[in-house]
């Protein structure tokens, strides 16, 4: 199985809700239940980029490029599609910063959490080596070209 990481850096401010909330707050943001991080589901990236496709229901009964990318859903021939994605985590986020519009910060956990994820797939233009913590506090990454400040 083939398989390739990406980037989403969001331009602008991106909302990803859950539907209906249960208590005072109406459209709660999709979070990881572990760390309570938001979150986009892997289910919203897929069917984002099936509608960039123009992939609907009627295309993909007679499309078989986009029925094998994306999947039917008639009841003969109901499958997911070949297309598999996992859930879009957070690694870093800008803050505002004294030496500049906003700094990239990140955590030593967020950090574990990509070095796991690059296990498998290890893209040459990211680091995969864990920067030291100086404190407990805060964490600096080595000045190099290649860092996680970066987006692409």
């Amino acid at each position: 199985m083939a398989a390739k990481m990406y980037w989403l850096h969001a331009l602008t401010p991106l909302h990803v809700g859950t539907g209906r909330g249960v208590g005072f707050i109406d459209l709660p943001v999709a979070r990881e239940k572990a760390t309570g991080w938001p979150v986009v589901p892997g289910s919203g990236i897929k069917g984002v980029l099936a509608d960039r496709h123009g992939a609907t229901d009627d295309k993909r009964k007679t499309d078989p490029k986009l029925a094998a990318a994306f999947g039917r859903a008639d009841d003969k021939l109901a499958n997911s599609g070949a297309l598999i994605f996992t859930d879009a985590r957070m690694v870093c986020l800008p803050v505002r910063s004294l030496y500049g519009t906003f700094a990239w910060v990140t955590s030593p956990l967020a950090l574990r959490r990509l070095a796991r994820d690059l296990e498998n797939v290890k893209p040459a233009e990211l680091p995969t080596a864990l920067p030291e913590v100086a404190d407990a506090n805060q964490i600096k990454l080595p000045e190099s070209g290649s860092d996680l400040g970066s987006p692409t």
